[in-house]
């Protein structure tokens, strides 16, 4: 089994480049360890911190790397959040999901049949009001919120 360490904290000096000066100490403390880098998270703030890291490890790679995981914490929009990461493994698991274009379609067909009732919608409509849906329905389940609450 592997030996677990505490997580590593330190400090840049506000004029350096942070996403560089974070990379060259990452290389310089994990970097003769490939797999070592490769099962690392970095928490970042939003998604255009994780791209600067990212880019940073790009220009300072010498003939590739394996980068660590990048989690961004802050972004509400991000597909993938910290909650993924520290959930544990004890929660009940996860239904298959339905790929992303049949729902956009199944949705899209529901829409088009509610809007049979008052008039017709083009199918193009329909699919981009589908795939906002879509988005409205996953941030919904991601704040645990009844879809049934959004009338009040």
């Amino acid at each position: 089994m592997a030996e677990r360490r505490s997580p590593a904290v330190f400090s840049i000096p506000p004029h350096r480049a942070f996403a560089d000066a974070l990379v060259t100490g990452i290389i310089a403390t994990h970097g003769d360890d490939r797999m070592a880098m490769a099962r690392g998270i970095i928490l970042v703030p939003n998604n255009r911190a994780g791209l600067s890291i990212r880019d940073a490890f790009v220009r300072q790679s010498e003939g590739g790397l394996l980068l660590p995981r990048l989690v961004t914490v802050g972004d509400v929009e991000g597909d993938e959040g910290a909650g993924l990461v520290f959930d544990g493994a004890d929660a009940e698991p996860i239904p298959p999901a339905i790929e992303p274009l049949q729902r956009q379609l199944i949705l899209a067909r529901l829409i088009q049949q509610q809007a049979a009732l008052t008039g017709h919608m083009a199918a193009d409509q329909a699919m981009r009001l589908a795939a906002d849906l879509a988005r409205v329905l996953d941030q919904l389940l991601i704040e645990r919120v009844d879809p049934a609450k959004l009338r009040s």
